[in-house]
């Protein structure tokens, strides 16, 4: 935070002009310094003292040649974000097999630690050729955390954190579905989640959606339609619920905005959106991405 002391004039006994000195300067010296970015170059934001959501992790990170972007591609993996535009400041990783949790961990935000500072990642991929808790970073973010090292390998330390983000989760329908088949997607949570229940009656019973673990969509547990619309319980991994009123369920669109209701449940309309269906099918592959050797 930067300080802006500006004078006047007028009298003031030079002793609370020097008392006022050193409170300020002591508060300066005491307090924890914020670095918001590093070089004007730099694409992501450091990272300093947030709040974690994990352990800190201490592994080795890898970097993968990634194709061209658009702001949706690093985001097409595992975690099928193929409508979610990939949040400005973040790089996109993937993580080790351990540390998947059948694709919890997807939309996850992580401060990263390498020789280049600290700097926001998201979890969009698993990575099951990575040794325990490593993370494969795409070109931007290795930079950034090596430092602009050569591509290879970097000891690195992460962790969960908030994403910080402060616009209403979205819930993506996926294509195919119908009142008789549901399979919906959680978009922009500021927390991993733990668990997304429906209801169809008013909020009188919850039936719990079964997590896909290769496509981060959840479904039915004995694949019986829900109807059309439904209210959505999610429950995040801090603890948090959400609950959003009236959500199309059977329409497969563009992502569609949920209410962030807590303990008013306070209910929320979705806005509609243009009508845009997509299919997409993302294999288990043992090598998600064309890596450099761990």
């Amino acid at each position: 935070m930067v300080m802006i002391i500006e004078t006047q004039r007028v009298r003031v006994p030079i002793s609370l002009i020097l008392s006022c000195f050193l409170l300020i300067t002591h508060a300066i010296s005491s307090g924890t310094p914020h670095h918001h970015s590093g070089a004007a170059s730099s694409k992501f934001q450091r990272r300093q003292g947030s709040g974690a959501l994990s352990a800190t992790y201490s592994a080795k990170g890898t970097t993968y040649v990634s194709l061209p972007s658009f702001g949706l591609i690093h985001f097409a993996w595992n975690c099928a974000f193929t409508k979610w535009p990939q949040p400005s400041g973040f790089g996109a990783v993937a993580v080790a097999s351990n540390q998947w949790n059948s694709s919890q961990n997807c939309g996850a935000c992580l401060e990263v630690t390498g020789p280049g500072g600290v700097f926001k990642a998201i979890i969009s991929n698993q990575c099951p050729s990575c040794e325990a808790n490593g993370l494969d970073l795409d070109d931007d973010i290795w930079n950034q955390v090596s430092g602009n090292k050569p591509k290879g390998i970097i000891q690195i330390q992460w962790k969960i954190v908030s994403c910080g983000f402060s616009k209403p989760i979205l819930f993506m329908n996926k294509s195919g579905v119908s009142q008789y088949w549901n399979s919906i997607q959680v978009q922009g949570s500021n927390t991993p989640v733990k668990s997304l229940e429906i209801s169809t009656n008013g909020g009188s019973s919850w039936t719990l959606l079964e997590r896909q673990s290769n496509s981060n969509y959840f479904q039915p547990k004995d694949g019986k339609g829900l109807g059309t619309t439904g209210d959505i319980r999610v429950t995040c991994l801090s603890g948090k619920q959400f609950i959003s009123k009236n959500i199309d369920l059977a329409t497969a669109e563009s992502p569609k905005p949920g209410g962030a209701i807590s303990k008013a449940l306070r209910s929320m309309i979705p806005r509609k959106t243009t009508r845009i269906e997509f299919s997409h099918f993302v294999p288990l592959n043992p090598s998600p991405f064309r890596r450099f050797p761990h």
